[in-house]
């Protein structure tokens, strides 16, 4: 028999309903055609670029504190700023954005960087949100998505259509908004996840972002984010050292709000075409879909699919999910080795203490 997933909240002497309402930060109302493909080099890592970098934000996901202050502070005030566009279809002014619209998607962008335990120091590039303004403006005058748009597309100019080339696009959402959904990579076009892989791409150092916020052909707004480098735009430094594995979402404590229904786990040089993956919560494996375990976007990368979406649904007690994972990490030599990996995800509400007792995923079949 079909076995149906629900997240229920089990509350003592009450019947478990289904009960959500839908965050704003959570919602995605937009569309993702999918990712743009491409395979690193050694040219591809610019050591200069890591030297002058800043330290960044740091987030220690093993403290619930934290986590929920960088939280308050970050994420969520992140939707609150208007984008103030300047340009307009009519005509095909890519124009700009506002400055604490532009500063808010990237301090997001570093949000969910350092949330997996990877450098949060990412920073926007004027020259390339110029670019990336131009792309955005060419997705929404079209109403459509692609990373090689030819020269007969509305508005189109050459140094739009090579940010669409080396961008994550999004549709009818802009700004903060449009991270969120990438980070969440929803669509059967997204299996990969690649626009998250390239978000959390270790050596991503420098990025661009371009926005419009204007209705036309049946979407409101659009976004590029700059993601991949080209010989006139080093945006990468070198692979930082030390970082083994990462995963979104992450081990440690993560508010409800950006556990989406898709998770990832990424290791540079690793094979997971064999792999397998369990889940575990309140002493009952959690059913998923393996979707992916390919290359072309970063880090090979894992990539599978609860059928249900936490982020829309706050648990009342921090869920504690165990997962394990099964593949051939490299081994040093340019070949792999089969590894066993182990971590917990805690999700929490933010806005709760995290004690409170009865609310927690069940899964009924």
């Amino acid at each position: 028999m079909r076995r149906l997933i629900y997240l229920l909240f089990c509350l003592a002497g009450v019947a478990p309903a289904m009960a959500v309402e839908t965050d704003p930060a959570v919602a995605f109302q937009g569309r993702l055609g999918p990712a743009p493909k491409y395979t690193p080099t050694d040219k591809d890592y610019d050591s200069e670029l890591s030297k002058a970098a800043g330290a960044g934000l740091v987030i220690d996901t093993g403290n619930r504190a934290e986590v929920v202050t960088a939280f308050n502070e970050i994420f969520m005030p992140a939707f609150a700023y208007d984008a103030e566009w300047t340009g307009s279809v009519n005509g095909c002014i890519a124009g700009t954005i506002a400055a604490d619209y532009r500063q808010s998607t990237n301090d997001l962008v570093n949000w969910f960087r350092a949330m997996a335990g990877l450098p949060g120091n990412v920073v926007f590039d004027s020259a390339i949100d110029a670019r990336c303004q131009q792309a955005a403006l060419m997705m929404l005058a079209a109403g459509d998505l692609s990373h090689s748009p030819g020269t007969d597309w509305a508005c189109y100019t050459a140094q739009g259509a090579e940010a669409a080339g080396r961008s994550n696009l999004a549709l009818g959402s802009a700004g903060p908004d449009a991270m969120a959904g990438l980070m969440r990579d929803p669509g059967q076009n997204n299996k990969d996840a690649g626009h998250r892989r390239w978000m959390l791409y270790p050596p991503q150092m420098v990025m661009g972002m371009g926005a419009t916020m204007e209705y036309n052909a049946g979407y409101f707004g659009s976004c590029a984010l700059w993601v991949i480098p080209t010989s006139e735009f080093a945006t990468w430094g070198e692979y930082p050292a030390g970082i083994e594995w990462y995963a979104w979402p992450p081990p440690g404590y993560v508010p409800y709000q950006a556990v989406y229904p898709r998770w990832s786990f990424s290791q540079r040089d690793a094979d997971f075409s064999g792999a397998s993956v369990t889940m575990r919560a309140n002493g009952e494996e959690l059913p998923f879909t393996i979707l992916s375990s390919s290359t072309n976007y970063g880090d090979p990368a894992l990539v599978w699919e609860l059928g249900f979406d936490p982020s829309f649904s706050p648990p009342l007690t921090d869920q504690r999910v165990d997962v394990t994972i099964d593949y051939m990490a490299p081994d040093g030599g340019g070949g792999t080795q089969p590894a066993h990996v182990e971590y917990t995800v805690i999700v929490i509400d933010p806005a709760s203490s995290g004690e409170s007792a009865g609310r927690r995923w069940e899964v009924y079949r």
